[in-house]
């Protein structure tokens, strides 16, 4: 019995505190997933959680909105979001470049919290996210610009940047 209770919180322990964790169904799981992509210097894995066009053509159609009116927004965004979204991956390296001036180290850095805020964009829930961390002493944080609700979880639709942590 003894056992068996040593290998459940065994496992539960690998799969619910592996720095390995990816998903995207909570704003706290995205952001950890992306934080992880870092740390391991891992751009396909980023690439995973970023919004495309198919998603936010989805993401329309999950609205009571007319055809009309989804249609006048596809016509809207139907440019922007490709272009977004290969600036956004294009972030993740300008991110790292960022973090080696400020001579952050990912793979030393120490993981604090998940914040986030935001609300409605018509129907949309978004968010912004933020990632804080602390390397050489200093806190840090990630900022995930404009994760949006979809049905593949919670993406990013805007760019990625790095601050030091504002003092409160």
């Amino acid at each position: 019995m003894v056992k068996k209770i040593i290998l459940l919180l065994f496992v539960f322990l690998t799969v619910n505190c592996s720095p390995s964790y990816k998903g995207n169904d909570t704003p706290e799981h995205l952001g950890k997933t992306i934080y992880n992509a870092f740390l391991n210097d891992n751009k396909e894995e980023f690439k995973k959680y970023i919004m495309t066009a198919d998603d936010y053509i989805h993401m329309l159609d999950s609205t009571k909105f007319s055809e009309k009116k989804k249609q006048l927004y596809i016509e809207k965004y139907k440019q922007d979001i490709p272009i977004l979204a290969e600036r956004t991956l294009q972030n993740f390296d300008e991110v790292k470049q960022e973090a080696q001036k400020l001579g952050i180290s990912f793979k030393n850095a120490k993981f604090d919290k998940i914040e986030y805020r935001g609300g409605k964009a018509e129907i949309f829930k978004y968010l912004y996210i933020n990632i804080v961390f602390y390397d050489n002493n200093k806190k840090y944080l990630l900022r995930l610009n404009d994760c949006y609700f979809t049905n593949k979880g919670w993406l990013i639709a805007g760019i990625v940047f790095l601050i030091e942590y504002p003092e409160e």
